[in-house]
């Protein structure tokens, strides 16, 4: 008898709820991924995974992107991910645990006036997200603790990121200034749309 309300519980449980379709998401690829064939009512939320271009020891002026292309001496990192040994595309060294850094990730095949939301669960550093939607708006969306070039300046805070927007072109960028000299390495979270 046990067994069976288990059981009657368990397909009670999975069978509730919102369904998807069960495709795999797009992955980021050369610092673009591409939602064109994605659709988020029928397919579901997606995890930003794959390749954001990383800038060590620079915060880019995310103004600089309103020409829709990527500044250069960039490399690509794996995100969710470490910083910590990856290499720095100017010197070739190591870089440290610590520091300050940019990521971009250009978000293309969106479809123009939808509601759509990024959000990470865990930001365990100091950062400030910037978006670009259209033209010469670029917004700041996002402020948590305080970035900094510097040890001593920057403020690490953990907690939630979310943002909601409304799409104004079919092609974003997610500009994302990161510091961390107090945790144990510095890194970018997982993200989902």
């Amino acid at each position: 008898m046990k067994r069976l309300i288990l059981l009657i519980l368990i397909l009670l449980y999975t069978s509730c709820g919102q369904r998807h379709s069960g495709r795999i998401s797009p992955k980021a690829v050369n610092g673009i991924i591409d939602l064109s064939s994605w659709n988020f009512e029928k397919d579901g939320p997606i995890d930003i995974r794959g390749e954001w271009k990383f800038y060590w020891k620079t915060f880019i002026d995310p103004n600089s992107l309103k020409d829709g292309v990527f500044p250069d001496g960039g490399k690509l990192v794996k995100a969710p991910g470490s910083w910590f040994n990856e290499v720095n595309s100017l010197n070739k060294k190591k870089v440290n645990k610590t520091g300050y850094a940019t990521y971009i990730l250009k978000i293309k095949g969106l479809k123009i006036g939808e509601d759509l939301s990024v959000y990470c669960s865990d930001v365990a550093h100091a950062a400030s997200i910037f978006y670009l939607n259209q033209g010469p708006v670029t917004k700041k969306v996002f402020s948590h603790g305080l970035v900094s070039k510097e040890k001593e300046k920057e403020v690490p805070q953990r907690g939630i990121f979310k943002f909601d927007f409304n799409t104004k072109s079919n092609e974003i960028f997610l500009i994302y200034h990161l510091s961390n000299f107090n945790y144990r390495t510095g890194k970018l979270g997982a993200y989902t749309i």
